[in-house]
């Protein structure tokens, strides 16, 4: 990242942290540990960078950007909360603070004069959307894996994945309304695009390195939906997650297929802006792609060092002794 651009995103969690300063003590103290969490998280220099990252394609007044900026990053932070207590990895405790945040989002973007626009009918619809996505994912929950059904591992789609987190496309669509174009512009489509494939290629990554933490809660993801119907295909009797666990290390040809699609759409990003000529966000998505090639990488060294620590002769042996040792997956 450019120097200006982090001191840009310094500049845009001043503004949210500025405003929790203002609130009552007691909504202050929940609030602030969990804002310095999303603000060292990756995801606050999209939300809160994207604008600018978007300026040599849609120019906006340094101001604007920053407003903006600001409005995303407390819409990023409402999601993340939303996201962690709906998956419990993080506490209930925390709504207030989720509430408060997607107040002071939707306040941040009708003063940038969005609502009643186009713009915000968008935003209505992308956010409707995003929840009808995660009402999909809650119903793929389960107790145990015998009773999981094949129709739960179909609902996890890059449709699904895409519609999940919608709501980060309307910083395009205000992005546009602020500089005196709509989504009928040219350069619509090609940036929805590219960020959707983006959308795609970072949950992927995120859900690889997931998959058994949420597996053990219960919980599947855009991973081990594909991982547990490949089991199912070799091994329809065993039910225990252990045992997708110790199969999913010598499922080389999955995690291949995983990775070529993840990769791909990294690749599709960058040749949907390809008509718009040579631009910061295409820049983005190619360091991007560069640490994610890195982080499958790694993930195939890991495969590889299970394998040599285990490998008996009775191969379902070791499906039992590798789900002691699951936490490995993990970084």
């Amino acid at each position: 990242m450019h120097p200006r651009e982090e001191a840009c995103h310094q500049d845009i969690c001043q503004i949210l942290e500025q405003q929790i300063g203002h609130y009552p003590s007691a909504l202050a103290n929940l609030c602030r540990p969990l804002l310095t969490a999303c603000i060292e998280a990756e995801y606050s220099r999209w939300a809160a960078l994207l604008p600018t990252w978007l300026h040599d394609l849609i120019p906006l007044e340094d101001v604007e950007r920053k407003e903006l900026g600001s409005a995303n990053l407390w819409l990023a932070w409402y999601a993340g909360l939303f996201d962690g207590i709906l998956d419990g990895s993080i506490a209930t405790q925390a709504l207030p603070c989720a509430q408060q945040a997607l107040l002071e989002s939707l306040e941040a973007y009708r003063r940038l004069g969005l609502a009643g626009t186009p713009a915000w009918d968008d935003l209505m619809a992308y956010a409707c959307g995003a929840a009808n996505a995660y009402a999909q994912e809650v119903g793929t929950r389960f107790d145990s894996l015998a009773d999981l059904q094949p129709k739960q591992l179909e609902v996890w789609t890059t449709t699904l994945l895409m519609q999940r987190a919608a709501p980060f496309s309307f910083s395009l669509h205000a992005q546009l309304h602020l500089h005196g174009a709509s989504t009928s512009d040219r350069r619509y489509a090609p940036i929805h695009a590219a960020l959707e494939h983006l959308i795609v290629a970072r949950q992927m990554a995120d859900d690889a390195t997931d998959w058994v933490a949420d597996l053990q809660r219960g919980h599947l993801n855009s991973v081990s939906a594909r991982i547990i119907a490949a089991f199912w295909q070799q091994r329809p009797q065993r039910q225990e997650i252990e045992q997708v666990v110790g199969f999913e290390i010598s499922a080389e040809e999955i995690w291949a297929e995983l990775e070529a699609e993840q990769q791909g759409c990294y690749e599709s990003a960058v040749a949907a802006l390809e008509t718009l000529g040579a631009c910061r966000l295409t820049e983005i998505i190619h360091e991007q792609h560069e640490h994610s090639r890195q982080g499958w990488q790694r993930l195939r060294e890991r495969r590889e060092k299970m394998r040599q620590i285990f490998a008996p002769e009775d191969r379902g042996a070791s499906f039992i002794m590798i789900g002691s040792c699951s936490s490995l997956v993990r970084e």
